[in-house]
């Protein structure tokens, strides 16, 4: 095989006229790592899907210009070859299969995971299953992985275990490009750091056009409530004696492993979710932010989602407005399908503004943003306390966690604050 696992040379890649990636040139050694960050559409997953040889053979509209070869040959072909494993953003939509022994049987993987082979995959975490697909990835064979945002899945406690694995990869003769906003969490595990241009996103602040936030009784100082809360999937107790209360105005976050609870703790906040026993006392309308929540966009483009929004919530403010401020100019007439992680991020924020609900919950709001997005979610997210708006959020990012208040772990069932 050739010394190195990738080159592209003058790399440029469009879609209906927008332009994406423009002139880039990539080398990448056999046996080593190459971290690529940038901010949120700036073509990093864009350039992992070229690389990967599905752009633009599954996605035709795309028009690509320069050359790229993967071990010496066209990108497609060393797909074909078995020699590229990608592992996407959303892992949820790569497994084909009903249960984690099924799904390793049918890419014949024979190694050890640290999730029960009999669980369901429904069943399984956002953290687990893209624990799961990487396992799957560097054990299939492939020479070349490409890893889109890890650090947005994986928890700060499994994390040196997995770089631990990528690097093991790479001594057998393996490479890697790994995409991620957190460059200070990977650095000391990477060989190279390129970093792709674009705009970051800033929150100006906003003050005006929101609905009036309904009068809550005068004594509701409490917005949500939680005492001696169960609750048990799949014959498992996974929350155990869930008590805490948050003021209105306040934020609480949770933070704590992999496959703990905590998506399931604010599926019983938001109402998705009737714990076994215990009591819940929400005051107020929830709006509740999942860890993809692309999957519940409804209309044909993104301006179209937000005035679908304003409608629903009354909303009296100017819709350009919120769109510009979230920085969503760029992807106004685009399919909200289409749109990156970090973009779907700012779009779901977007809404959740524009619904004056009197509680947000965020389920790992970081994800997929970059470095100044993240400090414009924490503005965004303050200015919607100082109107008195509750917010509530899970994750594993202590320092997003703290920077916006109360922070509790998740641990074995319980809450240790």
């Amino acid at each position: 095989m050739p010394e190195h696992a990738i080159i592209a040379e003058d790399l440029s890649v469009s879609v209906n006229g927008h332009e994406i990636l423009s002139g880039v040139n990539v080398v990448v050694p056999k046996g080593s790592v190459l971290l690529l960050s940038g901010p949120s559409g700036s073509g990093k997953t864009t350039l992992l899907k070229v690389v990967a040889g599905l752009i633009p053979e599954l996605y035709p509209k795309y028009v690509v210009s320069g050359n790229v070869s993967v071990f010496g040959l066209k990108p497609s072909q060393a797909l074909r070859k078995g020699l590229v494993a990608y592992v996407p953003q959303d892992p949820s939509s790569y497994f084909l299969n009903a249960s984690v022994a099924a799904e390793l049987l049918y890419a014949g993987v024979n190694a050890t995971v640290n999730i029960p082979v009999n669980k369901l995959m429904h069943e399984l975490s956002d953290g687990q299953l893209y624990r799961l697909l990487l396992t799957v990835a560097t054990s299939s064979g492939a020479k070349l992985l490409l890893l889109d945002e890890p650090t947005s899945h994986i928890d700060p406690w499994a994390l040196p275990q997995i770089m631990g694995m990528l690097r093991e990869f790479c001594a057998r003769g393996g490479s890697i490009i790994l995409v991620d906003h957190r460059v200070e969490v990977v650095r000391d595990f990477v060989d190279a750091h390129m970093a792709l241009k674009g705009k970051e996103w800033r929150f100006p602040g906003l003050g005006s056009g929101r609905s009036v936030r309904r009068d809550l009784p005068s004594d509701v100082h409490v917005a949500v409530s939680l005492h001696d809360v169960w609750v048990s999937l799949a014959g498992l107790s996974i929350l155990k004696g869930i008590t805490f209360e948050v003021g209105r105005g306040s934020a609480f976050s949770v933070v704590g492993r992999n496959g703990v609870g905590k998506t399931a703790l604010l599926r019983v906040v938001s109402g998705l979710l009737r714990p076994d026993r215990g009591v819940v006392r929400v005051s107020g309308r929830v709006f509740y932010v999942p860890q993809v929540p692309v999957r519940w966009f409804s209309s044909d483009t993104v301006e179209g989602e937000v005035e679908l929004f304003a409608r629903v919530w009354g909303f009296r403010g100017s819709v350009d407005k919120v769109i510009e401020d979230f920085h969503l100019e760029g992807v106004r007439d685009r399919h909200p399908f289409t749109l990156s992680v970090g973009e779907s991020r700012r779009l779901a924020l977007a809404l959740a503004y524009v619904s004056s609900a009197d509680i947000v919950i965020l389920d790992e709001p970081g994800l997929g943003l970059d470095p100044g997005a993240r400090e414009s979610l924490v503005d965004c997210l303050s200015v919607m306390m100082g109107e008195g708006t509750t917010v509530l959020t899970a994750g594993h990012d202590l320092v997003l966690a703290k920077s916006l208040g109360d922070v509790c772990l998740l641990e074995g069932g319980v809450l240790r604050c």
